[in-house]
Formats: C-alpha cells, structure tokens, sequence
C-alpha cells in the first residue's frame, strides 16, 4: 500500500523552477488533490520534461506554458499546454520516450502532439491510485 500525498507541490516546484526567466509557467492543481508517492514523483519527472521539451522545441520555444492536474471520477488528468508553434512528429525524440514511459509507470495514456489550435500539448489520463504491486 502506498502513501498519498499532495500533487500540488512536485507540479509546483516544476512552475517555480522558471520564476523570473522569460518563459511564463503557470499551475493549476487543486492544493487538497492527493496521489500515491509514487505517482506524484512520477507526475513531477513528466511535467519537468514535458515543460523542457515545449522550452527547447526545435520548431521555436513557447513563451508560456500551462501545467494543470484534474480528477476525473477515478482518474487523473494531467495537462500541459504550450503556446509554441506544436510539435514535431519525430517518434524517436528522447523527450517523447521518457513522457511515454512515465506515462506507462502511472498506468495510463499518453498523448502528445499539436494542439488544436496552435502550441503543444501533452495529455496522460491514469488512474487515481497505483494497483498494488
């Protein structure tokens, strides 16, 4: 059985880490919202390298990017949305394997790419609560 803590502060942290730099992070993270350990460390390594991955687009940087974590009934959805010009469609890109992987240790979906209109964007939905291991 696993411990759960709050989300908000791994999220946070992320936010934090690009205070006063010319990039705009923002958080949106009921502070009440609990997970597993394990999940929140999981959910923390994906938006560090979901966000350094819209900074570091080789199709141009965005300038703001949105981190937002939701329940969903039983799941979890994590967001982040970039204002950059989207996604390059290269599969083997290390970012993308690392955020699918991560996503794979939370159990759930990936889905990483263009938005609709404009910027990137990378969507995991997961369950609420690890299965015991």
């Amino acid at each position: 059985m696993h411990s759960e803590v709050s989300a908000r502060p791994a999220l946070a942290a992320v936010a934090d880490a690009y205070q006063g730099s010319s990039h705009s992070v923002a958080l949106d993270c009921d502070p009440n919202l609990a997970a597993d350990a394990p999940q929140v460390e999981a959910m923390g390594c994906l938006v560090a390298e979901a966000v350094a991955a819209a900074i570091a687009n080789p199709l141009g940087a965005a300038a703001h990017v949105w981190i937002s974590l939701a329940r969903d009934g039983a799941r979890l959805r994590l967001r982040v949305r970039d204002d950059g010009p989207g996604v390059a469609d290269i599969e083997a890109d290390p970012r993308r394997v690392l955020i699918e992987g991560l996503g794979r240790q939370l159990g759930g979906r990936v889905k990483q790419g263009s938005a609709a209109f404009g910027g990137g964007e990378v969507l995991v939905t997961f369950p609420a609560t690890l299965a015991a291991a």
